[in-house]
């Protein structure tokens, strides 16, 4: 309506003037339907300030009509509502309507509303307008007004979360966000029923179901923080208020789990709401109740560790209460406290120092299943957060646990130190500090931990080495570097423990070609009987060798014997492909591959057992296609840039050319042509020669007949290093023309033995080895030797002592020429005793070598009537005397001529004053007594190490002394050798020099005995030990039977 200037606008009047109701015959829904659109088209559009109402009152009274309202046609009904609704809006704050009125109304309205779900529906666009005017007028308030709205407020609730669908328009769930949070934030105060609907949606299944409507309450909630804290607050008290009482049934225990799922969703989108409820929460830590308190430290431990949350600084309290539960009395209680240490680590950062200082005594928790949950934290760390976040005192304790008495933990530790070094291996190579210091000594540790000689742990660490430590699969260059990387940082021990997995690989590659064969035999149907049980208790002796040294010797064996019947050919190649030295890395890692895949088809129970052994015997860290990578990494050695690299790729071509042969023997040709090639004095050049000579042990027709190479062996054994020779010797030993060629030898050599000669150490060594290898040859000339080697070489000294010569050892590469040769003549003479050792003369010829050893060791090494031997040489001389004296003893023949007397003083040997010549000694006896070579009288000797000031050598006899004596038992089913050391220790300390029966020197001869029971004594044996001992006191001792007393 046009206004002129300065007039106002008049109120705009309805033009709608049709019935809507009539008390005679009502309109058809047609006519009725066409009406309300005109009404609605008119009052839609009305403004609010410019409409007289008085004009309205007519359809006010006539829309709330029953007929209109309870009409049976949906578009009716929708036209009424959308009417209602803008008049409403237009009388508005004034309803025209009485509370009764507008009751219905609202009811009405609720009712309507729940069709707008149906966006494709003919009436949408009316709904649409019903919802838009309840929201944009805040009509929808006057639901607060009304008696009892409580109900009507309820079912709103219920109407809106029900029908919310994540397909409608954001401006509908704008509206419905709108209408819900006015009625919270109005409130006076809001029914349990409405409290319950907006939780319900936080609820996983609901959640899952129709997400809208968990959209629809997370932004209320957000909205409506304030007014809803209160109710939240009270909600969760009831809940555990009601559970803290007397227990928890299983019933309200669920009911007591579903509101702390509640709490964690509503941490993660209104956490305002908790305001009051995480204090709770906090007591919950402190309850008797079990599950209660565990599942608070589950949920605050979630609610913490959320990226992005804030709840720790906000909660100080809180968090510290939480992480006390670290010392729970329960177990269960600590594990759910460790597992959320991962994520806490991964998304707060700034939490880091405090979950250190709290989760490192963790590590050694009295619980396994706790250590086991601290394990598997530090092995599901990312590389960043490990290297930048953990100090490396807690991975030195995580490495501790890879010597738990438990398995499962050591397993997890082993597992988890090993993926952390894998991560840092790049950093390590590009010379990152941080990750040098925390991390490269790794691999050592997990290769020390080889020495306790477990089962299941050489299984952890040997799956290690593969999967995590040694992995590569970059080509066999990078495989090569990383060997040479992890080989490098190994320290010495780790170094033997390296070398002793591909020892240990060896002996299942003969294990298994074993088994394999028999398997083919068993099932060649041309057996007959009587060869059928030979053959079966032969299989049956392999599969106990195999399975031995498993985890589960008894579930193995099971699962090799059932192998045994499957008669698969296939399977048998593709074992024999990943065990074969001439296979290349593609063919074994291919193999191994599918002889798992074929296993797990054909017996999968089996599977287990077979993956460890596959792994074990595959060549898939050292094989053939490594050697020459190997060999130019050494020559780079001998030029001017002398690198690290080079310098270790030496040492590990030595250590697995001595202990796997095999890998080389592919690369027969290259070795020789490198000696052809390369400077005599090139490293690579004794490398090669140290292979070839393994190899012609291994595999003597496949060396070399070449007649210049020949030449070039024989010119080594003549001319080379000591070491050079010695190598050429045992291949001119064992090669066709060996006779002609140790003669040759001998022709050129003694003639010229002589002490003052420059080559007189090489020849030794040539020597050394040609009367092991070639003892006809030798005895023909062995009085000239043997004359040389006591008379000129031993018995007399060139370099003699002088007084201010204190220095009482000296290292290898150190020794002085003349000791050297000393040390290699007297090798001379023992290795010709163990190469007759099966003649008729063996004792003859042993006699006078005997006496000349026995001498040494009672002279200390001093041999000349002048005393002019140096006190370095003289230690060394002991030790080789004492060494000498073991090999020997190996064979019965030697064992029998060392009496009683001369026992006790190769005993005294291991309490020599030099620790050097203790330490060899009781290594070597390790060595021989670990294999089962010696006599089980050499077993008293490890005892007298009791008083030794070395802590290392104590601790290492101990070891072996705990580890060898269980598994005799294993092996040797009831032995008692180590039970009967302690009556041969009782009868040694007895004639001990420094044995009397003076009070103190009992309280020391005690330790012996203590030391003993420490590692020998249990329950099983102490009554056979008691029993012996009582039995002492009837027995006379043979020695000195004057003296029997003292025993």
């Amino acid at each position: 309506m046009a206004t002129g200037k300065g007039t106002t606008s008049r109120p705009a009047r309805l033009q709608f003037k049709q019935k809507l109701v009539s008390s005679q015959k009502p309109s058809s829904t047609a006519e009725l339907l066409k009406r309300l659109k005109n009404l609605f088209g008119e009052v839609s559009v009305m403004d609010q300030d410019q409409v007289d109402l008085d004009s309205l009152k007519g359809v006010t009274r006539d829309l709330i009509n029953s007929n209109l309202i309870g009409h049976k046609d949906w578009g009716v009904r929708a036209y009424v509502a959308c009417c209602i609704s803008d008049l409403l809006r237009l009388y508005a704050p004034d309803a025209p309507y009485t509370v009764h009125e507008l009751k219905d109304i609202f009811v009405f309205f609720v009712r309507q509303l729940q069709n707008i779900g149906n966006k494709d529906g003919p009436y949408f666009d009316l709904y649409f307008h019903l919802l838009e005017n309840l929201a944009r007028v805040k009509i929808v308030l006057l639901i607060l007004d009304l008696q009892n709205y409580e109900e009507l407020l309820t079912e709103l609730f219920r109407d809106f979360f029900d029908v919310i669908r994540s397909d409608m328009s954001n401006i509908v769930h704008s509206h419905m966000v709108d209408i819900l949070e006015q009625l919270i934030n109005e409130s006076n105060g809001l029914p349990q029923d409405v409290i319950d609907i907006i939780l319900a949606q936080f609820l996983k299944k609901r959640k899952d179901e129709n997400p809208a409507a968990y959209r629809l309450a997370s932004e209320v909630c957000k909205l409506a923080t304030d007014k809803l804290q209160r109710y939240v607050c009270q909600y969760f008290t009831d809940v555990i208020v009601a559970a803290g009482k007397n227990g928890t049934s299983a019933e309200e225990l669920n009911d007591f789990k579903t509101a702390h799922d509640l709490i964690k969703e509503l941490n993660r989108t209104a956490p305002g709401l908790l305001l009051n409820v995480i204090p709770q929460l906090e007591e919950e830590l402190k309850l008797d109740d079990t599950p209660l308190r565990l599942l608070a430290t589950q949920v605050l431990g979630e609610m913490f560790s959320e990226k992005n949350s804030t709840l720790a600084s906000r909660y100080d309290n809180v968090w510290k209460m939480w992480l006390l539960r670290r010392n729970d009395k329960i177990p269960d209680v600590r594990c759910a406290w460790t597992e959320y240490c991962l994520p806490l680590y991964i998304n707060h950062h700034e939490l880091a120092k405090q979950i250190n200082e709290a989760i490192i005594s963790k590590m050694s928790d009295p619980d396994d299943k706790v250590r086991i949950a601290v394990c598997k934290v530090f092995g599901q760390l990312e590389y960043e957060c490990a290297s930048k976040l953990v100090g490396k005192e807690l991975f030195i304790e995580l490495a501790k646990r890879c010597r738990d008495c438990k398995n499962g933990v050591r397993q997890e530790a082993i597992k988890a130190l090993a993926r952390l070094y894998n991560m840092a291996y790049i950093e390590i190579v590009d010379h990152d500090a941080n990750a040098i210091e925390k991390f490269e000594w790794i691999p050592s540790e997990i290769l020390n931990i080889l020495y306790i000689k477990d089962n299941e742990i050489n299984v952890c660490v040997e799956k290690a080495m593969h999967e995590e430590i040694l992995t590569s699969n970059n080509g066999d260059s990078a495989r090569m570097d990383r060997i040479i990387v992890v080989f490098g940082s190994l320290d010495s021990r780790a170094k033997k423990g390296f070398f002793s997995l591909f020892q240990r690989q060896r002996e299942a590659i003969n294990d298994m070609e074993a088994f394999l064969k028999l398997c083919e035999k068993y099932n060649d149907d041309s057996n007959n009987n009587e060869d059928s049980e030979k053959l079966s208790n032969i299989l049956n002796q392999v599969v106990d060798r195999i399975s031995g040294k498993l985890p589960d010797p008894a579930k193995s064996k099971n699962h090799l014997s059932a192998f045994v019947k499957l008669q698969d050919t296939r399977v048998y190649k593709l074992i024999r492909d990943c065990m074969n030295p001439q296979s290349d890395y593609k063919t074994v890692r291919k193999s191994a591959k599918d002889v798992l895949k074929h296993i797990e088809q054909i017996a999968a129970s089996s599977l287990e057992t077979f993956s460890i052994l596959i792994r074990r015997i595959s060549l898939t860290i050292i094989n053939r296609d490594l050697v020459p990578l190997l060999m130019n990494k050494i020559k780079s050695v001998d030029g001017e840039q002398q690198n690290a690299h080079s310098i270790i790729a030496h040492e590990l071509f030595t250590g697995i050319s001595s202990r796997f042969p095999a890998i080389f023997r592919s690369h027969f040709e290259k070795l020789t042509t490198l000696l052809k090639e390369e400077d005599e004095n090139a490293m690579i050049v004794e490398d090669s020669l140290e292979a070839l000579s393994k190899l012609a042990k291994a595999f003597p027709d496949e060396a070399s007949q070449d007649s210049e190479i020949i030449q070039r062996y024989t010119q080594f054994a003549l001319k080379g290093s000591p070491r050079q020779a010695k190598f050429a010797a045992i291949i001119l030993t064992h090669i066709r023309q060996k006779q002609q060629l140790c003669s040759d030898l001998f022709k050129e050599i003694i003639p010229n033995l002589s002490v003052t000669s420059p080559n007189i150490v090489s020849y030794l060594s040539v020597l050394s080895q040609c009367v092991f290898y070639m003892p006809t040859i030798y005895e023909q000339k062995s009085d000239a030797i043997t004359n040389f080697i006591v008379k000129e070489l031993i018995m007399k000294n060139r370099n003699k002592a002088t007084a201010g010569d204190k220095t009482e050892w000296v290292d290898d590469d150190e020794l002085d020429v003349e000791c050297k040769a000393k040390v290699l003549g007297l090798k001379v003479l023992v290795n010709r005793l163990l190469s007759i050792a099966e003649t008729e003369n063996a004792l003859d010829l042993a006699k006078p070598v005997f006496k000349l050893l026995w001498t040494l060791i009672r002279g200390g090494g001093e041999l000349t009537p002048d005393k002019s031997t140096r006190p370095s040489f003289q230690s060394r001389l002991r030790l080789v005397a004492v060494h000498s004296v073991l090999k020997l003893a190996r064979k019965k023949i030697y064992d029998s001529m060392i009496s009683v007397a001369e026992f006790q003083e190769l005993a005294l040997m291991i309490q020599d004053p030099c620790y050097h010549v203790r330490f060899a000694f009781a290594s070597r006896l390790i060595k021989y007594c670990g294999g089962y070579q010696l006599n089980a009288r050499f077993l008293s000797i490890f005892f007298l190490i009791a008083h030794d000031p070395d802590t290392t050598i104590r601790e290492t006899v101990k070891v072996f002394l705990i580890r060898h004596s269980l598994a005799s038992k294993t092996i040797r089913d009831k032995s008692t050798h180590f039970e009967m050391s302690l009556v041969r220790l009782i009868h040694l300390l007895s004639h001990h020099p420094d044995f009397s029966r003076e009070p103190d020197t009992l309280n020391e001869f005690v330790v012996y005995i203590d030391f003993f029971l420490d590692t020998i004594a249990n329950a099983e044996n102490v009554s056979l030990l008691s029993y012996m001992t009582g039995r002492l006191k009837q027995v006379r001792d043979a020695q000195t039977s004057d003296q029997s007393e003292v025993i």
